[in-house]
Parts: C-alpha cells; sequence; structure tokens
C-alpha cells in the first residue's frame, strides 16, 4: 500500500505541475497581445511627399544638429552644422526613407513617457512644410528585444518603428550629406620647356679661355 505522505507527496507536485503550465499559457498570451515590428507593418507616419517638404532639422540627445533647407531655387542646402551645398541624391533619399516610416502603436500606454526614453528623446526631427505645417517625430530608446525604437509623432500614442529604419538617422550626423568639391591639381609656376631650355643653354655654351698672341 502507498503511503499517506507518498500520496501528499503526489498531490503537491500535480499542483507545481499544474502551476507551471497556467504559468507558461499566460507568458505565452501576454507575448502576443504585444506589437512585433516589421518593415511593412503598422501605421504610416507621415502622409505627405517628398517635394512638399520646405526643411528638415534633426536634433539629438547627445546635443548634434543637422538642419536642411532649400534655396531659391528649391535646391537642398545642408545650413547646419556648416553651410554648404547638399549632394541632393543623398538627401532626397533620406527623405523618401524618412517619410515612409511605419510603426505600431502599443497596446498598453504609459503615462511617464521617461519609460519610452521619450521624456528626453534620442532624436527629434522636425519637418516643415512649404505652407508653413509642421510634423515633430521624438524617438526613443530601444525597446527590450532591441529590434525596434519607441516613437511619438506629435504627442500622439506611443508606437514601435524597426531599429534599421531609425538607425540611418544617427549616421547622418557622422557623415553630413555635403556635396562633394574636387581640389584643383596644383601647378607649376615654370614650364618644363623653360627650365629644359635653360639647362640646354648653360650646357651648349662652355666658358672660352683668350690666348694672348706671341710677339
Amino acid at each position: 500500500m502507498i503511503r499517506r505522505n507518498t500520496w501528499i507527496l503526489l498531490g503537491l507536485f500535480g499542483i507545481v505541475l499544474l502551476g507551471a503550465w497556467l504559468f507558461q499559457n499566460w507568458r505565452q498570451k501576454e507575448a502576443a497581445t504585444q506589437p512585433t515590428p516589421t518593415a511593412a507593418a503598422g501605421e504610416s507616419l507621415f502622409d505627405i511627399s517628398g517635394s512638399e517638404i520646405a526643411s528638415l532639422k534633426i536634433e539629438s540627445r547627445a546635443g548634434n544638429r543637422l538642419a536642411l533647407g532649400r534655396d531659391d531655387q528649391g535646391m537642398w542646402v545642408v545650413k547646419e552644422p556648416e553651410e554648404r551645398a547638399a549632394d541632393i541624391a543623398s538627401v532626397e533619399a533620406g527623405i523618401t526613407q524618412l517619410i515612409s516610416l511605419r510603426g505600431n502603436i502599443l497596446n498598453r500606454q504609459e503615462t511617464d513617457l521617461s519609460v519610452y526614453g521619450l521624456a528626453d528623446p534620442l532624436y527629434v526631427v522636425t519637418v516643415s512644410m512649404n505652407g508653413g505645417n509642421q510634423f515633430v517625430l521624438a524617438i526613443g530608446d530601444l525597446t527590450p528585444t532591441e529590434n525596434g525604437y519607441y516613437a511619438q509623432m506629435d504627442g500622439g500614442p506611443v508606437r514601435v518603428i524597426t531599429k534599421y529604419n531609425i538607425d540611418p538617422i544617427g549616421n547622418m550626423f557622422e557623415n553630413p550629406p555635403y556635396k562633394e568639391t574636387l581640389t584643383p591639381m596644383p601647378t607649376s609656376t615654370e614650364t618644363p620647356q623653360a627650365a629644359q631650355t635653360e639647362i640646354e643653354g648653360t650646357i651648349a655654351s662652355p666658358s672660352v679661355e683668350k690666348s694672348t698672341p706671341t710677339p
């Protein structure tokens, strides 16, 4: 016969197994409710075209600043950190990527934005339109899975944007889209032919010693 203590131990073991199964089931349900950011997931943050943008400003938490604007001919110019002509292709590519950003809205919204790093954003992107309207996108910290960033558009709901769509913004501070300028080759003040002529003249004109006639 099985002793009473054995039955008690079996009962406790069954309770532990049941508790573990219930906890695992709860964790799976919680994970299913969390947004999984993908390249094409979520709603579009911007509903504009690149030709409507008059200027673009990006500020970082570290104090870096990049500003782009258009000149009188509508061409892009880097205003900050140094005012110079911009590489149009690089600017247009960056703007196209920016206005195509998409993000998932979090199911649970914390009132304390510091939880997401949005009280002191990693980047603040200000897009000014030709008509005077502005869009402000704040980008916060990495998500716990480190595959996305928390973001907030114009004080709206907190979203998650995939990491590889945000990383190029930081790279722009290290490599501003300046237009490359060609460095002219140095020129000599003395032409090779003139120098050669001078050398040949020296060789062809030896010194001649005059003889004194004998009386």
